[in-house]
């Protein structure tokens, strides 16, 4: 059965009927059920709901297409996240709703509303609450015809109601909104609580029907499969409907009653699918080609590898065309369409002429992931006229991918305006696609999406997978100031359509003769898409002379939310650049003064630094890089300035805020490229849209935004994921550089942790870019085990390649820079690889491994030697990543490194900064590891020690190529005086950001983060648990604020999204120093403040709750209270368990170091301590296991025993259960004095014979003396020196000494043995070829020669045991014999073998026969001699010249030897025996 829900909202003015789970047969009889006329009255007008009618409101429907102002339109809420609120009264209090649309005037919205029983629309009008200086007028039309308009409504005027009826069968229904006259800012438009009232019986009648085929384009004999859907008006599919297929001529393709078509020969054949639901029939139509298509009006261009297939026809005046890869479809049948004022070319064309060439281009890319492109592809240009006009498409076909553009001639200058263009790709059914929501500035997340799902605006590039598993690619390449940008817009069909972006309001406006943008489609794999370069090929070639370019690294302050403004920030960035030998320092938003009111401009003038800075940079070889509002840079004059900043000295220009794909901003584009390049300025547009190829053209143009970063963590932070890294390389960044700018840290993600660090760093190898923005702070690279990778990073690569990868999931790149490699690899989900490192060239590589630690901020740093035949696992965690810097010649590294500290004692919480010298320090693996022996006591963090608990640990710094040298540093931590008791706990905490005073007083400094709907950021939130219902808490608080948003003061806490506060802080909106009550209850925020009239007085604050309101209070002077007017209500904060405590914060993403002291924290008026003071015993502790190691027989007895009283004590002290600090650091002050007073035993001893030993020992000559004596006498000569200098040695110590540096001194005479005949005559072996020589002699040489061998490589040989190998290898090579050449007597053998014995007397047979058997088996004998072989021969070759034949009977016919055969025979035996020496002496002669 079914259900009609009426639901009444009062809030909204509306009552509701909904329809609610209808079965398929109660659809086919509610248009009689609701025959019942209703007649319900709207709340407060006079309107009714006709009969058999209910409404769907505006926002949950999806538009057909957009146009925004600014921004983008937003559904059930306002721009900026606010609520949609209008007011009731002129200048009244508003009414909010939670249905609506808002759109930024300019706006247009489209509905297609064909069939769907829509009568009339009705909604509240006006400018969303708040936004002061907002007027828009509001229009509305169908089908082209105005039904409403009301000139201007501004911010301040009551709401305005309006129902408009609805022409029958209108298809498109049009809202619009203007600027109301006066420009557009604030014009936030709200269509509140907007409705279409249905007539639900035209909703139950079948509306449409779409069809399908698994593919349009076939080759003869192919088949493809119909799939046709029916839809009633409200969109619901028809699940019972019956279809009929009619073929418009069944020659060409046929097509049964299942929707089977079959291809039988080439052309085009229309496939009619015909349904009829109750009454109603409807059809639709689809086109098939087949082959070729037809003879006269269909044509083919194939890719040079012939996988590639597109196919235009002209059908009815009309182009089409589709492709195919491999024979399976990429885009099925689409239509071309540009209007122009001179002519409408999606109809009425006439084919005029075909031409057909081979396109091969081959440029240089600059700042890329190739170097050299060479690229070839087959070209098509098709002429059509429509009134004497003609009309091209050009068309090439790539091993990768497809393109076309249009063409019109005419006369040179001719205006020509292009009003629209609707150039389709018709993707395949069951294609899933990768979109990107249109925004002006590009700044787009990809997200999966059926087609089906693809009815909105989206941005170029558009990723999909079609059914056959190729991928493609669509984009757009030299976009020009004849045009504007496109985007692509979807019909929840899987039809794509090219069109102008919303922000060309007018006409495009160019001139004859014209060529567009082209359109292009890459096709192929993943590794296709990655690496393809097809829009820098089709875009013009090099426009000037780029020999000055410089493509490379940027260090940058903005993102990392450091000083923009600052001299010496500046400074450090410009010495950490040429540290990393990085070679640019970018300067953003703040580096110029703002402008003066009035002069037309942002941004003015320069600071009295920049100079110094700009010299500074020189002297450092360092670039510098200015951030530029566009608006400064919109006129020609104001251009003027960038020829002014190249002269001062800087390098390029980053220009902002564009916003826009406008024919204008296009112009604007092409004059920056063009004054930057004729000044020698990088130019790096940000706010932008996508690449196109242009630098192909300008190759200044080394990178642009247009692209969703890293900065987005500040702004968008939900939609910052590992998935959305994943999927740049196969879209945004696949049709040119994206300036990401990657962070090294989670500075901006608070407590979030989308992806690990190493992923982070992979990104730089993973993403393109001509400037690579490294964007996080020095100390940061500097802390990294990826410091070695980030130093001399390259942005020019010569190859780059996709190992292997999956859009969203996972990404392997490998990239080449001259010999070096860098390998970047992302994943999205956990992944284990085997990884190759087969992409190597021959020999050895050095390869530095970063990979991810046990969380997300830990990376693990490997080193190793790699070849190509190397395989290494990585287990990769689900949002991490592995980065490489492979380099073919070992990196140079230090000898030493030390730190300046070797023992230092810290107080639980507190740091210090220990700092590391490396000698050499010009090499090129100079970055220091740090590393905590206990991370629980101490962390080290780039030399920083935190010092966490009490105890003991070992700071190590290690360094080298594999970080084979260390230096340490002891690290004692001792308690503090005073400790947080147990009762107290700390949010996020940051202790180095925590002091206690005393028992009662706390300071806490302010960082960055705070607690707000979207951010629960807020670090050290001291919290004390409060077990009563009704409560009051109290605090001092000494807080002087300095900049916007910094708050100190009292909170009652549930958790981060509930909680209330009273804070004393600054807010410029506020008037400055204000006190603050705040209420956080989910996503509902709240806050009202008072005038802080004594700003830097100390101030006490007060909360009281009862029931479930909260009050404040605060004092100047702790007597006089007064109150906040107003009164908090949370019920959900009132029924938690709460807490109260302090907060002290700067605000998110908000610099600042302030001090907030807390002091006398009071519940209900008892004072909580917040610590309890310590005893410290660690020093004691130490000193008396120090006392413990000397030894009393070194001292005098009158000394030690003092000490020995001292010690005693202070064991004793150690063990008292009650001690006090005062007793302690008595105790210490004692025991150390005593060790000072300590009298040593003066021992006498004679060292004379061992400083003589010395004296001739430092003279003493170690020229060739083998390395074992040598090492032992540089042993000996230290130890007899540090004997002698030690005061304290015995006299057996001395002897001991001097016997061990004699024996040395007499091993002097052991010198290193001549090698070098010994070296020669191993040399002369190795040549020799073992098969020639007879086995048991090369056997009998082996051993000598492994002698000789180990003697070579035995430094410490000497010149007998050389000379002694080398006799025994010269014998042993004299008694080599080489085997004799056997090839005579084979021949002898096969020459017997082949005789008949018949022939022959028994007697001579019997004497060849027995020869024979003696000749094979010298034949088989390798050990054979020479002697035994010539012996061989001589007795066959005798044996075979005395055979005698039989003679031969009358009648037999058998051949036999003639009389003389003998002698015949003799002939070619002498013969192969004078071959066979010549043969023999030539091998002998070739080893000598």
């Amino acid at each position: 059965m079914a259900y009609l829900v009426l639901s009444f909202s009062a809030k909204n003015n509306m009552l509701c009927v909904e329809e609610d789970k209808i079965m398929k047969f109660v659809r086919k009889i509610t248009k009689y059920l609701v025959c019942i006329a209703m007649i319900i009255p709207l709340i407060s007008t006079s309107n009714v709901l006709a009969s058999e009618s209910g409404y769907i409101y505006a926002s949950d429907l999806q538009w057909q297409s957009v146009k925004v102002g600014y921004s983008t339109a937003q559904k059930d809420k306002g721009l900026e996240n606010l609520p949609l609120r209008l007011r009731t009264e002129k200048n009244g209090s508003p009414v909010t709703y939670d249905k609506g649309i808002c759109a930024h005037a300019v706006s247009k919205i489209v509905y297609d509303i064909e069939g769907k029983g829509f009568e009339r629309f009705q909604s509240y009008i006006g400018v969303n609450y708040s936004k002061t200086q907002g007027s828009c007028g509001f229009v509305i039309s169908a089908d082209g015809k105005q039904l409403y308009n009301y000139d201007v409504l501004k911010e301040s005027d009551k709401q305005v109601f309006i129902d408009v009826e609805i022409p029958e069968g209108t298809k498109e229904f049009v809202l619009e909104t203007t600027d109301g006259g006066d420009g557009i800012t604030a014009d936030h438009s709200i269509w509140a609580d907007a409705k279409f009232v249905v007539n639900y019986e035209i909703q139950m009648q079948l509306a449409k029907i779409d069809t399908f085929a698994s593919s349009t384009l076939l080759e003869t004999g192919d088949t493809a499969k119909l799939s046709s859907f029916a839809y009633l008006g409200d969109g619901t599919l028809i699940d019972d409907g019956v279809f009929q297929y009619v073929s418009s001529d069944e020659s060409i393709v046929s097509v049964d009653e299942n929707g089977m078509i079959q291809a039988h020969k080439n052309g085009i054949a229309q496939i009619t699918t015909i349904c009829t639901y109750e009454n109603i029939t409807k059809n639709s139509t689809i086109n098939i080609f087949v082959g070729d298509g037809n003879q006269d009006s269909s044509w083919q261009c194939v890719s040079q590898d012939n996988r590639i297939k597109t196919l235009f026809s002209l059908i009815d005046g009309t182009i089409h065309y589709a492709v195919t890869k491999d024979g399976n479809s990429v885009i099925e049948d689409s239509k071309l369409n540009l209007q122009t004022d001179l002519q409408d070319f999606s109809n009425g064309l006439t084919f005029v002429g075909r031409k057909d060439e081979v396109v091969s281009d081959s440029y240089t890319l600059y700042g890329a992931k190739k170097s050299l492109i060479n690229a070839s592809g087959n070209e098509m240009i098709l002429s059509f006229t429509k009134d004497n006009i003609i009309f091209k498409v050009i068309v090439r076909v790539y091993n990768d991918g497809i393109a076309f553009q249009y063409a019109i001639e005419g006369t040179d200058g001719q205006a020509l305006k292009i009003k629209s263009e609707y150039s389709q790709f018709q993707l395949p059914q069951n294609s899933i696609a990768q979109a990107m929501n249109y925004i002006n500035q590009h700044e787009a997340v990809a997200y999966e999406k059926q087609l089906s799902e693809l009815t909105d605006q989206y941005c170029m590039p558009l990723l999909y997978q079609t059914p056959s598993g190729d991928y493609a690619l669509i984009s757009e390449a030299g976009l020009n100031p004849e045009y504007c940008g496109a985007m692509l817009k979807g019909n929840g069909k899987g039809m794509l359509e090219a069109v102008f972006t919303p922000e060309q309001t007018s006409d495009v406006e160019t001139s004859l003769p014209f060529s567009s943008p082209w359109r292009f489609v890459v096709i192929g794999d993943t590794a296709a898409i990655n690496e393809n370069t097809m829009a820098e090929t089709l875009s013009p070639d090099l426009a000037i002379d780029a020999s000055w370019i410089e493509p490379g690294v940027t260090a940058w302050t903005w993102l990392n939310r450091e000083s923009t403004s600052d001299f010496e920030t500046y400074k450090r960035y410009v010495d950490f650049a040429a540290e990393m030998n990085w070679q640019y320092v970018l300067l953003d938003e703040g580096w110029q003064p703002k402008a003066a009111s009035g002069s037309g401009k942002v941004y003015d003038g320069y600071y009295d630094w920049t100079y110094d800075l700009i010299d500074y940079a020189n002297s450092k070889e360092i670039g510098l890089l200015v951030w530029a509002n566009n608006a400064d840079l919109n006129t020609a004059a104001k251009r003027e300035v960038i020829k002014e900043w190249a002269e001062m000295g800087f390098k390029g220009v980053k220009p902002d805020f564009f916003n826009s794909q406008s024919q204008s901003t296009m112009k604007f584009f092409d004059e920056l490229a063009k004054i930057t390049a004729e000044n020698h300025m990088l130019l790096n547009i940000h706010g932008s849209n996508k690449t196109t190829g242009e630098r192909r053209t300008y190759p200044n143009l080394l990178t642009r935004e247009g692209v969703f970063g890293a900065e987005q963590d500040l702004f968008l932070p939900s939609e910052v994921s590992a998935r959305h890294n994943c999927m740049l390389p196969f879209t945004r960044n696949a049709v040119g550089p994206a300036d990401y700018t990657p962070m090294l840290s989670y500075r901006n993600s608070g407590s979030r942790r989308s992806f690990t660090v190493t992923q982070q760093a992979a990104l730089a190898t993973v993403y393109e870019s001509g400037i690579q923005c490294f964007a996080d702070r020095p100390e940061v690279y500097r802390a990294s085990p990826a410091y070695f990778y980030f130093k001399n990073f390259p942005t020019s690569f010569d190859e780059s390649h996709l190992l292997d990868g999956l859009p969203g999931e996972y990404v392997n790149i490998v990239r080449r820079h001259n010999d070096d490699w860098f390998a970047g690899i992302i994943v999205n989900g956990a992944r284990s690889i085997d990884y190759s490192f087969d992409f190597l060239g021959e020999g050895t590589y050095y390869a530095s491994i970063y990979t991810d630690g046990s969380n997300p901020e830990d990376m693990v740093a490997t080193y190793k030697e790699v070849t190509k035949n190397d395989v290494m696992h990585f287990d990769i965690p689900a949002t991490g990543g592995v980065c490489m810097k492979i380099m073919k010649d070992k990196p140079s590294e230090p000898e030493s490194i030390s730190i300046d500290q070797t023992e230092v004692t810290l107080e639980q919480y507190s740091n210090v900064q220990l700092n590391t010298t490396i000698y050499p320090q010009n090499v090129d693996f100079n970055n220091v590891t740090w590393s905590s022996e206990n991370p629980e006591i101490a962390t080290v963090t780039d030399g920083k020690v935190v010092a966490l608990n009490p105890g003991t640990t070992t700071i190590y710094a290690s360094t080298g190529f594999g970080n084979t040298m260390k230096a340490s540093c002891q690290v004692n931590v001792k308690m503090p005086k005073y400790s947080l008791t147990n009762e107290w706990t700390i949010n996020n905490p940051d202790y180095e950001k925590i002091s206690i005073q005393n028992e009662n007083k706390m300071t806490v400094v302010t960082q960055p983060g705070e607690f707000y709907t979207d951010s629960s950021s807020a670090k050290n939130v001291v919290l004390h648990s409060i077990d009563k219902n009704d409560f009051e808490i109290s605090t001092k608080l000494d807080f002087k604020p300095e900049g916007n948003y910094q708050s100190a003061g009292l909170l009652v806490y549930a958790n981060d999204k509930c909680l209330f506060g009273l804070l004393r802080r600054s807010h410029s909106s506020f008037g400055g120093p204000i006190l603050s009550i705040i209420g956080l209850n989910g996503k509902s925020f709240y806050e009202k403040t008072a005038a802080d009239v004594n700003p830097d007085q100390i101030i006490y604050l007060k909360i009281q709750k009862i029931g479930n309101q909260f009050y404040s209070y605060y004092s100047y002077d702790n007597v006089n209270f007064t109150r906040f007017n107003d009164v908090y209500t949370n019920d959900t904060l009132a029924n938690s368990e709460l807490k109260g405590g302090l907060y002290a914060v700067n605000g998110n993403n908000k610099q600042g170091a302030i001090p907030a002291t807390f002091e006398d924290f009071a519940i209900d008026s008892q004072v909580i301590p917040f610590a309890t003071k310590n005893v410290d015993i660690s020093i004691l502790e130490k000193v008396i296991a120090e006392a413990e190691t000397l030894k009393e027989i070194d001292y005098t007895v009158a000394s030690w025993k003092e000490f020995k009283n001292a010690l005693d004590n202070a064991k004793d002290v150690l063990n008292k259960t009650d001690v006090t600090q005062e007793e302690v650091d008595s105790a210490v002050t004692a025991l150390q004095n005593a060790k000072e007073a300590l009298v040593e035993v003066v021992i006498k001893t004679n060292k004379t014979a061992l400083a003589i030993a010395i004296e001739m020992a430092e003279s003493a000559s170690l020229e060739n003396v083998i390395p074992v004596v040598v090492k032992e006498f540089n042993v000996a000569l230290a130890n007899a020196k540090e004997v002698y200098e030690n005061v304290n040695v015995t006299q057996v110590d001395v002897d001991n000494a001097f016997t061990r540096l004699a024996n040395a001194m007499h091993m002097l005479e052991f010198f290193k043995g001549n090698k070098e005949l010994l070296q020669k005559q191993v040399n002369q072996i190795n040549d020799l070829i073992e098969e020639q020589y007879i086995p048991s002699t090369w056997s009998a040489m082996l051993p000598s020669l492994q002698k000789a061998n180990e003697v070579l490589g035995n430094e410490n040989a000497m010149q007998e045991e050389v000379d002694e190998v080398y006799n025994e290898l010269v014998r042993a090579f004299l008694n080599l014999r080489l085997k004799p050449s056997k090839d005579l007597l084979q021949d002898l053998i096969n020459k017997a073998n082949g005789l008949n014995s018949a022939n022959y007397s028994a007697n001579t047979w019997a004497v060849v026969a027995n020869e024979v058997s003696n000749a094979k088996a010298v034949l088989e004998n390798p050990e054979a001699s020479e002697t035994e072989v010539k012996a061989a021969e001589a007795a066959l070759t005798k044996a075979l010249a005395g055979l005698e034949a039989n003679p031969v009977k009358p009648d037999d016919t058998t051949v036999s030897v003639e009389t003389g055969d003998t002698t015949k025979m003799m002939y070619p035996l002498l013969g192969l025996a004078i071959a066979s020496l010549g043969f023999y002496g030539n091998k002998k002669r070739k080893k000598k």
